[in-house]
């Protein structure tokens, strides 16, 4: 107890005498909106979109009409639905203390049909297994891409080289420099500055023919990418869906509820976001620049050679037929690169989904069971993974989960700083106030207030 006393003694000399209290406010302010914002931002980083496709009752409606839906389009709205339950498992478990027996709890939710309120994780990977093959026989032409233009690529690549030189020029000019007296001294010596570069081209006339041969048995075989595949836009949603949007789009939303049209728009993600749907139109604008490209190399390849020449710039577009054959090989790369992200994309969309039931059941054994296995961090580390890979995959560019914000925990921190200091900064005037009226009283005086508004010197 005396201890404490006098520690108590202490602080109160300090609170008497020195301004600690704008110290303490400080740390204070600082430490409140700083540990608010961290835990805010840890929250919301973690947190996944969710929109449901709502496939469901486009199915429904077009069954009245004797219609069905296009396979990819099928196939696409199971990619996204799977790992969309794995999102909101997620942000659940993030909202409720992200620990690992809520996790798994809403895992299990999703996972066994006895649970289930809507269609679970295995029935969605399991609809997509089947759809699968028809989906690929639709996009045929892309996998016809895909395997006909790596080599062609790889042959166009070849056709030029092209090396640089680039050559000074030594020229008489003058330096200072300090003797051995401490004097600033100038004397002649020679310099070097950029004259000009010498461009080599080396030209392969077999590679030449050979990708010429390529490119028009691949237009033969392939003369366009046109792929017929409607995306049917859903028109309905539900409650369930409408909460989901509300609950994972909170900083978005900014408080508010989301109209139907905001829910719609997305549900929809699944087909506007999709790699196909981004990419159609350019693969086929692409496969339709082929031709022209082709057919104006196929005339100039037989009379191509070698080129050396200088420029004064060490940039060169080179001779016109190595500008011809860039943007040939920019073109068919470029088609690689968007008919594997619709292919690929749904592909490995697929092979994740199939992966996270797995990985789902492993993880609800380790915790929910307590069946021996691994841990259950890596475990989980794992699902997200496979969630993130087949999420990006499939959505190239689709809505991505808020970044970890350290401006704005650093803004936070700093406001909190300011306005703790701000309101030490009072406190410790109103005690002083305070203390030199007690010390009047004591010594019998009454403190005079100044009617003197003006500057104090």
């Amino acid at each position: 107890m005396p201890n404490i006393q006098k520690m108590r003694d202490q602080f109160m000399h300090l609170v008497h005498t020195t301004p600690i209290e704008v110290a303490i406010g400080a740390v204070a302010g600082g430490l409140v909106l700083g540990v608010y914002s961290y835990r805010d931002n840890i929250a919301h980083s973690g947190e996944r979109p969710v929109g449901y496709s709502e496939v469901g009752k486009t199915v429904k409606a077009f069954a009245k009409e004797g219609k069905t839906l296009s396979p990819v389009m099928m196939a696409g709205a199971h990619c996204s639905d799977g790992l969309t339950k794995v999102n909101e498992a997620n942000n659940l478990a993030f909202e409720r203390g992200n620990d690992h027996d809520v996790f798994a709890s809403e895992l299990e939710y999703k996972m066994e049909p006895a649970l289930k309120v809507h269609r679970t994780i295995p029935e969605e990977a399991a609809a997509m297994n089947g759809v699968m093959p028809a989906a690929l026989k639709a996009l045929d032409k892309y996998s016809q891409a895909l395997r006909a233009l790596p080599p062609i690529s790889s042959t166009l690549d070849r056709i030029w080289s092209h090396s640089s030189r680039d050559v000074y020029e030594t020229y008489p000019c003058t330096e200072t420099y300090t003797d051995s007296k401490g004097k600033t001294q100038t004397r002649w010596t020679t310099c070097q500055r950029y004259d000009h570069t010498v461009h080599t081209y080396r030209y392969d006339e077999d590679a030449a023919a050979q990708a010429t041969t390529s490119l028009n048995g691949y237009l033969g075989t392939l003369p366009d990418l046109a792929v017929d595949v409607a995306f049917v836009q859903s028109k309905e949603t539900d409650p369930d869906n409408e909460y989901a949007v509300e609950r994972s789009y909170k900083r978005e939303l900014d408080g508010r509820l989301p109209s139907k049209a905001e829910v719609l728009a997305k549900s929809n993600l699944f087909i506007t976001a999709s790699n196909f749907f981004r990419k159609h139109d350019a693969l086929q604008s692409n496969q339709q620049q082929l031709k022209p490209l082709t057919q104006q190399w196929a005339q100039m390849f037989p009379s191509e050679h070698d080129y050396r020449y200088s420029t004064h710039s060490s940039f060169d577009d080179g001779p016109p037929g190595y500008q011809l054959v860039n943007r040939l090989l920019s073109t068919t790369r470029t088609i690689e690169l968007d008919a594997n992200s619709v292919v690929g994309g749904l592909q490995q969309c697929q092979t994740q989904l199939n992966q996270i039931v797995a990985l789902n059941k492993e993880y609800i054994g380790v915790v929910k069971d307590r069946k021996p296995g691994r841990n259950p961090d890596d475990i989980r580390a794992d699902i997200i993974t496979a969630q993130e890979t087949g999420y990006n995959a499939y959505f190239s560019e689709g809505p991505k989960q808020d970044p970890f914000s350290v401006l704005e925990v650093t803004g936070f921190t700093m406001g909190g700083l300011l306005a703790g200091g701000l309101l030490g900064l009072g406190a410790d005037q109103l005690i002083a106030r305070r203390l030199q009226r007690r010390r009047f009283e004591s010594e019998g005086e009454t403190p005079v207030r100044s009617a003197y508004k003006g500057p104090r010197f």
